[in-house]
């Protein structure tokens, strides 16, 4: 009877705490308690009873919906957190001596990523092409002066090898230099137009005795249209657009009047033996065109892409372009912006090369490897690839850099292939390249062992891979394809990085 009596009021004891009074079976007699079932505790701490299988279904249920709610979440945030990422700006550092081909890179990533944009100035670099023009028949006319005063200077010593050229030929140069004369003058009014400067300077002996630089913030776009007759935008570049001349104050018309001069200057074979003495190259040079002097001095020329890419303009400052992203693409391209940096490799340039360093996601390094047999224009006792090399270690070795993307390019190969099979031997101006086959395909692996050996002994990131091209950078099929490789590597690794996937 009191064993029922304390069972009844385990019953109510139960409900109160919200257990069914059939669970309460399970409880033992109170003879085997050392506690009431009236204290809570005792109760908060009982084990739990099996569930009954209607219990298990819904709470399986309930996890498998929880789940799939978390998924969703995840997914959701993943989705989010890679349009984040991909609207973010890619920001990518030029770097190399002058004339490595920063700037022609440049021009073919906007050939890539804003097409219409390129061909839209394609008619505002005529002028430009121009100065690059009159620039060789000028570095033409200096080598040939120069040679014919030492001429005139043996004359007088019988038996000397420059007192065999006759007055003739001395005299035939002379007359073209003459005639070639108002060409130069077009030469400082190019220069000052493209700088914007005031056109009536007297400063003339300057501009042509110096390297021409134009400022990166320089307007010689519309600088450049406005000689050509157009407002706010440049001319088209379509035949017909090229007949609205200012009369002759365009410079088409001057070139045109000088066209059989420029050609009798670089076909002359005796000029051209005078260049070789000199080891003077200009087909090596940026900006050559005197093998197109016929088309390009006609008054209906209009620049093509391919003359755009081998232009010539160097640029003082750093020059910056920005390809907005297509938010219409499908994969790692959608909405991605590509930002470059082409800061100048002179010497007196390369301090501005710092302040970049911390916040872009990759470099870009050119290295001119045709240049093995030429010497720095500021210094002429520092060979071009020998420099390269001390640029390239800078670079690789800068803990700024150290999480940087690395993107060499070892360019110019057409002119290596062009020096090689002249006959140049790159042994006698690199003695350490020794006894090795002087044909491209070794020094090209030479040359490309050398910056990667470079690379692993000073890079501090001894896990960052480098990207190796053997380029040239006025090709543009051949360059495409390695830019669209590069876009793929950047965000491809960037992703893993970011533990997107």
């Amino acid at each position: 009877m009191l064993y029922l009596l304390i069972g009844d009021l385990d019953g109510r004891v139960a409900q109160i705490r919200g257990i069914s009074p059939i669970l309460m079976r399970n409880v033992q007699p109170p003879m085997a308690r050392n506690r009431s079932l009236s204290d809570p505790f005792t109760i908060a701490a009982m084990p739990l009873p099996k569930k009954v299988p209607t219990t298990r279904r819904r709470r399986l249920k309930e996890e498998a919906e929880a789940k799939r709610v978390s998924d969703a979440i995840d997914a959701q945030l993943k989705e989010e957190q890679l349009q984040q990422y991909q609207q973010k700006e890619r920001r990518i550092l030029l770097l190399g001596q002058s004339e490595s081909g920063k700037s022609t890179i440049l021009k073919q990533f906007q050939l890539v990523y804003a097409p219409n944009v390129f061909r839209d100035e394609l008619s505002t670099w005529r002028g430009v092409i121009y100065l690059n023009l009159v620039r060789s028949v000028r570095r033409i006319v200096n080598a040939v002066t120069t040679e014919f005063e030492l001429d005139r200077e043996s004359d007088d010593q019988p038996g000397s090898p420059r007192s065999s050229r006759s007055f003739e030929r001395r005299e035939h140069f002379e007359a073209l230099k003459y005639r070639l004369g108002p060409l130069m003058a077009l030469e400082q009014t190019l220069v000052r137009l493209l700088n914007g400067e005031d056109m009536n300077t007297n400063d003339s002996a300057s501009i042509a005795s110096k390297e021409m630089y134009v400022r990166s913030n320089a307007p010689w776009r519309r600088l450049v249209a406005k000689l050509h007759g157009s407002t706010d935008r440049a001319p088209s570049t379509s035949g017909s657009a090229w007949n609205n001349y200012r009369g002759e104050d365009d410079p088409s018309h001057l070139l045109a009047a000088s066209k059989v001069d420029i050609i009798t200057l670089w076909r002359d074979p005796d000029i051209r033996e005078i260049l070789s003495t000199q080891q003077l190259r200009l087909e090596d040079l940026s900006g050559f065109f005197l093998d197109d002097i016929d088309r390009i001095a006609d008054l209906n020329y209009a620049p093509s892409e391919d003359d755009v890419l081998r232009a010539r303009l160097k640029t003082l400052g750093v020059v910056e372009k920005t390809f907005n992203g297509d938010t219409s693409l499908v994969g790692l391209d959608r909405g991605v912006s590509w930002k470059l940096y082409d800061v100048g490799g002179a010497r007196l340039q390369r301090h501005a090369w710092i302040p970049y360093f911390d916040t872009v996601n990759a470099i870009i390094f050119l290295a001119p490897i045709s240049a093995f047999d030429q010497t720095l224009s500021e210094d002429p006792s520092v060979n071009r690839v020998e420099d390269s090399l001390l640029l390239w270690r800078v670079v690789c070795s800068n803990r700024l850099l150290r999480e940087a993307y690395i993107v060499l390019f070892l360019n110019k190969i057409d002119l290596l292939q062009a020096k090689l099979n002249a006959g140049v031997e790159l042994s006698k101006f690199m003695p350490s390249y020794g006894e090795r086959p002087n044909d491209y395909a070794s020094i090209s692996k030479y040359f490309g062992n050398k910056f990667f050996a470079m690379h692993k002994s000073f890079s501090p990131n001894k896990h960052r891979r480098i990207y190796i091209h053997l380029t040239s950078a006025i090709d543009r099929e051949g360059t495409r394809p390695i830019i669209l490789n590069i876009r793929n590597i950047l965000l491809e690794e960037n992703l893993e990085r970011s533990l997107i996937i």
